[in-house]
């Protein structure tokens, strides 16, 4: 049995063109007769269409027409708007009541570990600090909201800030939670 030889190929594992047709020296086959390419192979845009320097149409990146762009295809600087302003208020009813909550349980708890002695006090430090964790915990959750919220509208060191101190304040309170549960064991052995 005898096998066919494979026929010829160029180094890059090209077969030849059909005989009479051109190739240029890429490889490529030369467009039909009478429509024009520029030298890299590109077919001009259709009629009333524009290009830019690069060979993209403009309509493609959703540029209206008429409006100015510079030569990379964006919009000139003066024409954008600015960042939107960061909505919401600094001092709200739930962060006054958080903060209010946080400094009475904090207290609480300060003073039920350093000061008091008696039968209730450890009682009194396992509510305090409960207290004390849920309400670094909820603070910690806004923070983080007003991080994501701040950094969406253009305001990169207040996002910052507000993720650190929420992460302060989640640290702060998996402390507390953690404390209030040891003490809760220590109270019944």
């Amino acid at each position: 049995m005898t096998q066919r030889p494979d026929p010829p190929q160029d180094p890059y594992g090209r077969f030849p063109p059909p005989p009479g047709v051109p190739q240029d020296p890429y490889g490529r086959f030369p467009p039909p007769p009478g429509v024009p390419q520029d030298p890299y192979g590109r077919f001009p845009p259709p009629p009333g269409v524009a290009q830019d320097p690069y060979g993209g149409y403009p309509h493609s990146r959703g540029v209206p027409p008429g409006v100015p762009q510079d030569p990379y295809g964006s919009y000139p600087l003066a024409d954008r708007e600015p960042p939107p302003k960061a909505r919401g208020r600094i001092v709200t009813p739930f962060r006054v009541v958080l903060l209010v909550a946080l400094v009475g349980s904090a207290a609480v708890a300060a003073y039920s570990l350093l000061v008091a002695r008696g039968s209730q006090s450890i009682a009194i430090t396992v509510a305090a600090l409960a207290v004390l964790g849920v309400t670094m915990a909820l603070l910690s959750v806004s923070l983080a909201a007003g991080a994501v919220r701040v950094g969406r509208s253009g305001y990169g060191i207040r996002a910052i800030l507000g993720g650190l101190f929420g992460g302060l304040f989640a640290l702060g309170a998996s402390g507390a939670l953690a404390a209030a549960v040891i003490f809760a064991l220590l109270s019944q052995a």
